[in-house]
């Protein structure tokens, strides 16, 4: 599909529709397109540095991140981003993209002495 639009929402719409496809490095084109028409725009940032994190790009994604934070410092969703990249950091890409890939010790699905629901 072509988008003959200059509107940035287009490319952040069709770069969502690729993330779902996994189509994460398609997507991270899409949303440069997106932040070149307008730049400083808070959700292209943090679904650039999502795309990027599928991807493994660690780095490029942080400083999408870092520059999301210095416009809307208290988005919550940015600052969940930046968890999980942290988390990457710590624990290997593998371990945030698929939980079930790691240690199930360490990070268990109830509470010790929890009742059940």
């Amino acid at each position: 599909m072509t988008i003959t639009s200059g509107d940035p929402d287009l490319f952040i719409d069709r770069a969502r529709a690729r993330a779902l496809q996994s189509r994460f490095d398609d997507a991270a084109e899409d949303l440069t397109v997106a932040l070149s028409v307008r730049p400083g725009d808070v959700l292209a940032l943090r679904l650039r540095a999502d795309a990027y994190l599928e991807q493994g790009e660690l780095d490029r994604a942080e400083r999408d991140v870092a520059a999301a934070l210095d416009i809307a410092p208290h988005d919550v969703d940015t600052l969940v981003m930046r968890g999980r990249l942290r988390e990457a950091r710590r624990l290997g890409v593998d371990a945030v993209l698929d939980p079930s890939s790691g240690d199930p010790d360490a990070a268990p699905d109830v509470l010790p002495n929890a009742p059940a629901l």
